[in-house]
């Protein structure tokens, strides 16, 4: 994999539970003991999910006094911060955890959410600062500069140890001088010295506080595909375009929808080698089942379509599942596929189809695949697959996470967000009769000359039933499977 140059700085911005574990005695010996040898640490995938991250602290002299942790919000740098350019503004006042000295040995912390934070970029990461105010005497923990007399540094430096799952498999990584780059130094509040490189850290006194921060590279993952199977029913229990307001509950059932709500079954499969004829690239089947667009199926890709209808185009975006999102986690949050298709039927009398434009060229199917002479239709789809299964589809999102426009490349909001239900996009376009279509060398439809039609229905919602699912590639299903999981 390529690492990009991209360079996280870690800090912790949750409450820390602590507890004390067994442990090597913490005993230093000179430098030129000190050996220190390992392996570099590899980069962590840009689609990680962070299964666990403990932070493990050495106290080599206790105070019994509370040490408070703090935010940074500055970036800093171990050989020339000092008390007197690193001011109380150069950190969170908020105590974001705290713990009492009070014991000689290892300390664990559980910081899985906030390096989650780090490889996601939710925040600037800038380390953690720790003060303890003024007390009587000074508390110690050994830094990234100690020596141990076993001359394995990771049993006596601070270091962090990262588990995750990704694309490529499930892993764990630690962080630790000098596997990894780990900046940490002791300053005086108010005093322009630095007091640079330093086996042991101090802490309270004449408030002295200690500043801590790892870093770690996220690795540039290959470029992959990915495939799709699922469906599901919109929309009971949350918005369709704009005619609810945000959480309003509707129960259709089999009873009556709201006026102005449609409601529709859809799935199928894209991406997949169904080994199925007539293309191997999916299938697709949208039924319009009932609202103020009445009734009709529109399908593409199944074995009953007319040939000519196939699955033009599989797009993956937005990297990095959601968890759940199944095992192991999606590849992507984000699915989007093009297609051409036609009517199976179209509803009669009060049930005829109401579209978006007045006159559209739709006709169905009628005499089936053998003759056909229905119009075919271009079509997109956007898939959001935001947990498992279906992502809290019983209940009512929160638009300010969840835009009722939805998300992709047809939402408001280009990128989905984890905390909202499975999202479904369909959009059809005006038909070109089946004599009139545009056909190319190989006898493929022209699809050019179908997108250049005005849309004629736009149906969208996160979905109440059902479930919209992502997957890896097989390694039979295209030219750029993902990696293997190991």
């Amino acid at each position: 994999m390529k690492a990009k140059n991209l360079i996280f700085r870690a800090r912790v911005v949750l409450l820390f539970t602590l507890v004390l574990v067994t442990s090597p005695v913490l005993k230093p010996v000179s430098a030129s003991e000190c050996d220190c040898t390992c392996e570099p640490v590899p980069c962590i995938p840009a689609d990680a999910v962070i299964d666990s991250a403990t932070l493990f602290l050495g106290v080599l002299g206790a105070n019994g006094h509370e040490v408070r942790l703090h935010r940074i919000t500055m970036p800093w740098d171990e050989t020339t911060v000092t008390g007197s350019n690193f001011g109380s503004n150069s950190y969170d006042g908020a105590v974001e955890g705290s713990f009492v000295a009070n014991s000689v040995g290892w300390f664990s912390v559980d910081v899985t959410a906030v390096v989650q934070g780090w490889l996601n970029g939710t925040y600037p990461n800038f380390g953690l600062l720790l003060e303890q105010g003024v007390t009587d005497y000074y508390a110690r923990l050994t830094s990234s500069e100690y020596c141990c007399s076993d001359q394995h540094c990771i049993m006596c430096r601070p270091h962090l140890e990262i588990c995750y799952t990704s694309s490529s498999g499930s892993a764990c990584v630690t962080l630790v001088r000098p596997c990894s780059v780990v900046a940490d130094v002791s300053i005086r509040l108010s005093f322009d010295i630095n007091d640079g490189p330093s086996a042991i850290l101090y802490i309270g006194g004449c408030e002295r506080q200690v500043l801590l921060s790892f870093d770690f590279e996220i690795c540039e993952e290959p470029a992959c595909g990915c495939r799709f199977t699922g469906g599901g029913v919109d929309t009971d229990n949350n918005w369709d375009h704009h005619t609810l307001e945000d959480g309003e509950m509707i129960r259709n059932g089999a009873g009556n929808l709201p006026e102005g709500i449609d409601r529709a079954q859809f799935g199928g499969q894209a991406g997949a080698n169904t080994a199925l004829p007539p293309q191997p690239k999916g299938e697709w089947t949208h039924h319009q089942q009932r609202g103020p667009s009445k009734r009709f199926t529109f399908h593409g890709g199944t074995a009953s379509a007319p040939a000519g209808t196939e699955i033009y185009e599989i797009r993956c975006s937005d990297p990095g599942g959601c968890k759940p999102s199944g095992n192991p986690p999606s590849p992507a949050k984000q699915l989007d596929f093009d297609g051409i298709g036609t009517f199976k039927n179209l509803g009669n009398g009060n049930n005829a189809p109401v579209f978006e434009i007045p006159n559209p060229n739709v006709t169905a199917e009628g005499n089936g695949n053998q003759r056909f002479d229905g119009t075919f239709h271009w079509f997109e789809v956007n898939i959001d697959d935001l947990g498992e299964p279906g992502g809290m589809n019983t209940g009512a999102p929160d638009s300010a996470e969840c835009p009722w426009t939805g998300f992709g490349e047809k939402g408001t909001v280009a990128l989905a967000n984890c905390d909202c239900p499975d999202f479904y996009r369909i959009v059809i376009y005006d038909g070109v009769n089946a004599e009139d279509v545009v056909r190319l060398g190989d006898g493929k439809i022209d699809q050019t000359s179908l997108r250049s039609k005005p849309v004629i229905y736009e149906f969208y919602g996160y979905i109440d039933g059902g479930n919209l699912q992502i997957h890896h590639l097989t390694g039979y299903d295209g030219d750029a499977p993902c990696p293997p999981i190991q």
